[in-house]
Formats: C-alpha cells, sequence, structure tokens
C-alpha cells in the first residue's frame, strides 16, 4: 500500500514577482538572481566566500528533477563508472547504467496493470515523465518540486540564464522515489539514501515527509557513520511534530548538537515568523529558512507545453530545506574534508537568532535560528589550514644563470640571467606584496648581498660577515612591518644576526642552545624561530621567540641527521607540525613530527641519494589548500610533490641543463 511521503505546499494562485534590488559583492549576472530569501540567509555576501565546487555531490531524493534543464545540465551528477545505455552494470553497484541516478519508483513497464519482477526494481530514468498530462495537472505542477529543489541549490550561477542556486558550481544527483502526484512508499527512500552514501553523495536533500520505518533508520544511520549529512523537509501540516513525528526530520529526535543526524528544516515568511503550513517541534526541528514566495527553476518541456523555465511564488519547507542543503554544499567546498559533524557544527553555530522571551517556543518554532549562509561559511574559511599558497616554483642553476619559471599550470619559461652566475644563495620573499630576491656571493672574505625586484632591478648591496655553512632566512622576526635578513651560524658560539633589506644590523644575539652547533632554522608565524641543535647524540628543538627569549625545548625522537627543517600545518589538524629531512641509513627521509615532538610519519624520499643531495619546501602548489611536501633530487628533472600521508601527488618535469644541483625556490 502506497502512503504519502510528500507534504507538498504550494500556491495555487503565484503571487507576482516581486524582485527587490539588492546590492551584491560579487554578482552573477543570471537576471532573476535577486529574491528575499537569498538576501535574508546571506547568500549574496556568501559569494564572496564560495561558489560552490563539482566536487560537491548532493542527491536530491524527491520526484525527479529535469536533467535536461538548460540552468541545471552543467552541474548534474554523471556516473562517470558507467558506461551510457551498453544495459551492463559497469561498477557493479546493482543499478544498470545509471549515469544520472536511479529511479525507484516501480515502473509498468509492459503495461498490463501488474507490478512485478524487475518491474520493482525502477530504471535508470530519474527525469519525471510529463507524457500525457491533463491541463489541470500541469497548471498544478507537482511534477516542478525536485527540479525546483535543485535549482535552489544548485542552478548555474553567472551563466546569464534565469536565476543561480546557492551553489553555482555543484553536482546534483537525480534520484526519484516518488510520481507525479507526491506519493511513494517507504522501500525507496531507504534504498536512495544507501545508493546516494554508496556511489559518492556528501550531501542528501529530502524535501519530503512520512511516518518511520525500521529500513528508513537504518538508511540514516548508515549515512551518518559515512559522514554524510541529510537534510529533511519539517512538512506543511502546522502540526506539532514532538506530538505527531515525520520522518526523516524526526529520525534524531532531540538529539544533541554533537550527535545529530539528519538537520530538520522549518520555514519562516518574510516577516521572519514562523510560515503558518510549517510544522514546529523541538525535537525534530533544528534550523529555519525561507519558504514563502520562493523562485527556482521549473521542468522544461516545450514539446509538452512546458516553456516556462522559472517561476516565483512557491511555498512549503520543501523549499526551505534546500537552502540548508546547499549552505552545506558551500561548506563542503570550502572544507572538503569535512563530514556531517563539523557541517552541521558550522551550520548550528552561525545561524541568527533574535532574542526570544522563551527560549522553548523559539527552539519549538525555529530550532536554533535562521540559516546565515554567509556566517557559516566564513565559519569554514576560518578553520582552512593555514597553506602557503605557492604561485610559481623558481629553479635556479648557479653553474650557468639559467632560471626556469614553473608556473601553477606547469608552464616552463626559461631566461638566461648570466650576472647571477657562481652566486652561493638565491632566494625569494615578499616586501610590501612585491617579489623581491636576494643573492649571496663570497666577495673579499665577507658575504655580498644584493636585493633585486621583480624585474631583477638592483635595489640594494652590501656585505655580512661570513660564517662557514651559516643558514639565511628571510622574515620580518622582529616585528617591523617589512621583512629583515637573519643569519643563523652553525656554530653555537656565534651570534645570530639580523640586517634590515639596506644592510643595517638590528640585532645580534648568542642563543643558549644544546651542544656546539645549530643543524637547522627557520621561522614558525613570522616572529618564532625554531633551532635544531644536537648534545650528546640527541636532537633537541628549540623555540625562541623575537626577544630571542627560548618558549619551548623538545627532545626529538632519534631521526638520524637532519639536514632542514620546515614548518607547517601539513594534516590539517589545526597543530604547528614539523617537516624535517634527515638521512637515515643510505636513504634520504621526510619525518613529519608534531609539535610535542612525537614522530606523526616518516618515510623514504629516495633509495639513489643521500639528504644533502635533496631540496625540500612546503606549499600549496596545486591549489587544493592544503600544504604539499615538495622535493627536488640532484640529477633529477623532475619535482615530486608528495601528500602528508607519503602518497605521491604529481611530478612536475622540468630540462636541465647540468648536472648541478639546482636551487628551487618558492614563490608565495
Amino acid at each position: 500500500m502506497k502512503k504519502s511521503f510528500l507534504s507538498l505546499w504550494m500556491s495555487v494562485f503565484l503571487i507576482g514577482n516581486l524582485l527587490p534590488n539588492f546590492v551584491f559583492a560579487q554578482v552573477p549576472n543570471d537576471p532573476k538572481v535577486s529574491q528575499w530569501a537569498f538576501k535574508d540567509i546571506g547568500a549574496y555576501g556568501a559569494w564572496d566566500l564560495s561558489t560552490g565546487s563539482r566536487s560537491v555531490v548532493v542527491a536530491v531524493i524527491d520526484n525527479g528533477f529535469d536533467s535536461n534543464q538548460p540552468d541545471l545540465k552543467e552541474n548534474v551528477w554523471k556516473n562517470i563508472k558507467e558506461i551510457p545505455k551498453n544495459d551492463i552494470d559497469d561498477d557493479n553497484n546493482g543499478y544498470i547504467d545509471d549515469v544520472e541516478g536511479w529511479n525507484f519508483v516501480a515502473v509498468d513497464l509492459d503495461g498490463d496493470g501488474k507490478i512485478r519482477g524487475d518491474e520493482r526494481n525502477g530504471n535508470n530514468n530519474p527525469v519525471p515523465d510529463v507524457s500525457g498530462l491533463s491541463s489541470q495537472q500541469k497548471d498544478q505542477g507537482f511534477f516542478n518540486h525536485a527540479t525546483l529543489v535543485a535549482g535552489l541549490i544548485g542552478a548555474v550561477g553567472n551563466n546569464k540564464r534565469d536565476s543561480a542556486g546557492i551553489n553555482w558550481k555543484v553536482s546534483l544527483m537525480n534520484l526519484k522515489v516518488l510520481g507525479n502526484t507526491g506519493a511513494g512508499d517507504y522501500t525507496p527512500l531507504a534504498e536512495a539514501v544507501f545508493y546516494a552514501v554508496n556511489n559518492g553523495a556528501d550531501i542528501i536533500n529530502i524535501s519530503a515527509v512520512g511516518t518511520n520505518s525500521p529500513d528508513l533508520d537504518k538508511a540514516i544511520d548508515y549515512a551518518y557513520k559515512r559522514g554524510v549529512v541529510v537534510v529533511a523537509a519539517a512538512g506543511n501540516n502546522s502540526g506539532d511534530l514532538n506530538e505527531a513525528p515525520l520522518y526523516p526530520a524526526c529520525s534524531d529526535a532531540g538529539a544533541s548538537l554533537d550527535k545529530q543526524k539528519v538537520l530538520g528544516v522549518s520555514a519562516i515568511d518574510q516577516t521572519h515568523r514562523l510560515a503558518d503550513f510549517s510544522n514546529y517541534g523541538s525535537d525534530c526541528i533544528d534550523i529555519t529558512a525561507p519558504g514563502v514566495h520562493i523562485g527556482s527553476l521549473l521542468r522544461y518541456e516545450p514539446s509538452e507545453g512546458l516553456k516556462k523555465e522559472w517561476s516565483d511564488g512557491w511555498n512549503g519547507t520543501s523549499f526551505a530545506t534546500p537552502l540548508v542543503s546547499g549552505a552545506a554544499a558551500l561548506i563542503k567546498a570550502v572544507e572538503p574534508d569535512w563530514k556531517a559533524p563539523q557541517i552541521y557544527q558550522a551550520l548550528l553555530k552561525s545561524t541568527h537568532k533574535t532574542p526570544p522571551q522563551d527560549e522553548l517556543v523559539y527552539q519549538n518554532l525555529f530550532g536554533f535560528g535562521l540559516l546565515q549562509v554567509d556566517k557559516a561559511v566564513k565559519y569554514a574559511v576560518d578553520r582552512l589550514p593555514t597553506a602557503t599558497l605557492l604561485t610559481s616554483l623558481n629553479l635556479f642553476d648557479a653553474n650557468t644563470g639559467l632560471l626556469q619559471v614553473i608556473s601553477s599550470d606547469k608552464q616552463v619559461t626559461s631566461s638566461n640571467k648570466s650576472f647571477l652566475r657562481k652566486v652561493n644563495l638565491l632566494k625569494a620573499f615578499k616586501n610590501n606584496g612585491e617579489t623581491q630576491y636576494l643573492t649571496m656571493r663570497v666577495f673579499q672574505g665577507n658575504n655580498q648581498v644584493t636585493v633585486y625586484s621583480q624585474n631583477w632591478q638592483k635595489l640594494q648591496r652590501f656585505n655580512v660577515p661570513l660564517f662557514v655553512n651559516a643558514q639565511v632566512l628571510i622574515e620580518d622576526f622582529l616585528n617591523k612591518g617589512e621583512p629583515q635578513i637573519v643569519v643563523v651560524p652553525h656554530n653555537s658560539e656565534n651570534p645570530l644576526l639580523v640586517f634590515s633589506l639596506d644592510g643595517k644590523q638590528l640585532a645580534s644575539h648568542t642563543l643558549s642552545v644544546h651542544g656546539t652547533s645549530r643543524i637547522a632554522a627557520n621561522f614558525i608565524s613570522g616572529q618564532r624561530l625554531a633551532l635544531l641543535s644536537k648534545e650528546k647524540g640527541k636532537t633537541y628543538l628549540q623555540i625562541f621567540d623575537n626577544t630571542f627569549t627560548q618558549k619551548q625545548d623538545i627532545l626529538l625522537p632519534s631521526l638520524g641527521t637532519i639536514f632542514q627543517i620546515e614548518t607547517s600545518d601539513i594534516d590539517g589538524d589545526k597543530k604547528q607540525e614539523y617537516i624535517l629531512l634527515t638521512q637515515k641509513g643510505l636513504n634520504a627521509t621526510i619525518n613529519i613530527v608534531g609539535d610535542t615532538g612525537k614522530l606523526i610519519r616518516q618515510f623514504p624520499v629516495t633509495n639513489t641519494v643521500g639528504a644533502s643531495d635533496v631540496q625540500m619546501l612546503i606549499g600549496d602548489f596545486n591549489g587544493d589548500k592544503k600544504d604539499d611536501i615538495l622535493t627536488l633530487e640532484k640529477n633529477a628533472n623532475s619535482i615530486t610533490l608528495w601528500k602528508n600521508t607519503a602518497v605521491i601527488v604529481d611530478r612536475i618535469v622540468f630540462s636541465r641543463s647540468s648536472n648541478q644541483m639546482f636551487s628551487l625556490i618558492p614563490i608565495i
């Protein structure tokens, strides 16, 4: 027996267009992008931070959306593991030719009026069939439901057509569990949730309600355990869900924020009061969003008389729900590694809440409050790993003066800088937003320092004392608003020296370190210096601030001979890690050490050369907002990009003019 799953509320008489003029920062050129719902939830401000990503998959479990809708089709999910129309389950997921999703509604394929055998399994066409509809059915427009929902989540943005979704770019998975009349049974909904999770959905939107079933409970638990966000409508019966719960909005009834499995969504009107049709109930309502006079995309089929692509005046919690799902997808685009718990936190901790006279009454109607997309996305942005974006890499051959610049799209340009031949050091740094260069060469018993502009115009030249094996760092260590040159001698008896870019000595300090030699040094967040020293066979990591006061003294595990230290939040856990290049046996080895000195991961870079013949950089060169480890071996003609998990991400190939060791120089 079929039961009503979809509690759908639509205005029979559509309200006239209400398209006020809003001022946006990042403005899409879509003509109908202005609507009160987007303004009041901060969607326009969110687009300054993210407009979405097609790597984020949102499953729309509904009555099937129009995959060929002109303003949707670029954002429709494709099952790339499936070969279209070959009648083979290529990806072995149990569904044949499911290229754009699945229709879980039983279909009388042979037209005998009975559902039997494989007809119960549905088919691979989730687009609602509008052939043969009466004029009255077309006017009612129930078949538009999923397309309206999909358009709110992800109508293509900035394409000069109709409107934009909360996400300009996204991948929308089309899963049909309801017919044109908005009816369906329980089994397909649970099956659709399992399908969505197993086929890569990050977010599931369910603008439908019904009573509960064990299969649905299992499916919701399955999604939650795999980190998939589920957003569900509260329904449109003006009823109290605490007294008469509906599902899946109430599948986690009464759950605390840290145990949230489903976000139940109520609807408000333009006065920010609960819409008169919206269900309520604090056990099930977690968040509210606009659900009155909403505009979105329509099923488009001119051959069937369906020539309109967009309309407004739609009402229902069904249309409040995709606004929340769209916000979840934007967050996922910013933080790809976040799972449901983190995304729920971002959404619910950033809501707008008018101070209520009665807290319990407020929660009963609105849950945590009104969705604020801009604040939710900013919540995610503020927690991004602090990756160092590398705009290009410079490869320098001091033997010939050849300089090769590798852009982020791996294009290589070469030039000969003969005036740079025989320099001992070449570094790039930022000064007042401009890339500048520093070179050192031995000259009359000193190190001759030359500072160049971005266009290689000489800016300064001066001498600094010559120390054997000294390390030179460039950073605003003394917090003066411009970089300084910091010379860290190898011998601990010699002082650390700080120079301005015009050669003035600003500081000289002998640091108290373990033993008589400093092995390697680097900066942490500008005004803190990480310095490695060795005493009686043990290696220590000491942290000094810019007043030369020691802040930490960490005993490191036995890692071999250390050649280089870099710092980064390399695993995105919001904690500083130290990445050490060491010689262990015959192998150059990468070691990732936590801020307490615990070894997190260790892996060999190469079996063919030692650490003295390897250079290491840390930064984001592939644009994924995460730092990678870059290594260059002597005599190699490629740079290797490593994840922190020891997986090789990429190799960047360049040409080699000699067998000399190139200098690998990051441009930030």
